[in-house]
């Protein structure tokens, strides 16, 4: 079974090292070759030169397209290379992948065409600097409750896992600048099954989120028209699916400048990136009093 993590990032010199040798060490406790690539998305700073600089398989937009389209970027290049599931991991540091087994099992399973990260249900757990975002978030699921009639507890969560269908899916159609509530909206209408599993979210290893001060007023009001548009373009009552459409690989449009499917480089010196020789093996290690200490 092939696994890309698609990971995007924006201005994020100071954590993509360290992202990356979060995936690294997590292949290299559990003796795996997960596939990552990085989406660099017109980056401003140093993040182009370390991701060549460290040979890091990545595909860079010319310009700043937003977090959708980067986003989207990684799954086109998973759809039309033919991987079995794409998993969304944020370039900042926040997500571990110490959950990626979690997110993987229901599609695995056949349980689930998408599994949500979900720091709100019992055993998920985020560090957050106050109530605003959390309230965000309650905001958002009654919003999916009331067009879709579908509870997501954390629908702003981009720890994803993603099917074959769906990467197909979200391929041809996918939100910007703000996706994953909207998206969310247009798999449960397209019928294709969400399931949400705990996992542990940290703060960012470094640089700042792009939703802050005005931005976070657009991005509530971006998102609810979002979650209404997805919902009203679609007709009837969302669809059951058993067994998820197929669209042919020809569908999906290559990425122009990336027409090989890069190998996975060696370990990074992890002397020269502070923090990542401090990684923790297991997620009984999650105490968090001691995990923000040990490591960020």
């Amino acid at each position: 079974m092939k696994v890309l993590l698609i990971i995007p990032a924006y201005n994020e010199e100071a954590s993509i090292l360290y992202t990356i040798e979060t995936v690294r060490h997590f292949n290299r406790q559990n003796n795996l070759q997960l596939e990552y690539i990085v989406i660099n998305d017109g980056s401003k700073d140093r993040t182009e030169r370390i991701l060549r600089d460290n040979e890091i398989p990545h595909i860079t937009h010319p310009r700043n397209r937003g977090i959708g389209r980067a986003v989207q970027s990684g799954y086109r290049y998973a759809a039309a290379h033919g991987y079995d599931i794409a998993i969304q991991y944020d370039g900042d540091g926040q997500h571990d992948a110490r959950f990626i087994m979690d997110l993987i099992e229901p599609i695995v399973n056949g349980e689930a065409d998408l599994v949500i990260g979900s720091r709100y249900i019992k055993g998920g757990k985020y560090y957050t600097n106050g109530g605003l975002r959390r309230a965000g978030g309650r905001f958002i699921s009654l919003l999916l409750y009331l067009f879709c009639y579908r509870a997501i507890q954390d629908p702003t969560s981009g720890f994803r896992a993603a099917s074959a269908d769906v990467v197909r899916h979200f391929a041809k159609h996918y939100r910007n600048p703000y996706p994953e509530p909207a998206s969310l909206a247009d798999l449960i209408w397209e019928g294709f099954r969400i399931k949400e599993v705990p996992v542990a979210m940290r703060k960012r290893y470094g640089g700042r989120s792009s939703i802050r001060n005005w931005r976070t007023l657009y991005y509530m009001y971006y998102t609810t028209v979002s979650i209404y548009e997805e919902s009203h373009r679609k007709e009837g009552a969302p669809k059951t699916r058993d067994i998820a459409e197929t669209v042919k690989s020809g569908d999906i449009q290559e990425i122009a400048d990336l027409t090989e499917n890069p190998e996975i480089p060696g370990p990074a010196n992890v002397s020269e990136i502070p923090g990542a020789a401090d990684l923790p093996t297991d997620k009984k290690d999650m105490q968090y009093g001691q995990y923000e200490n040990s490591f960020l």
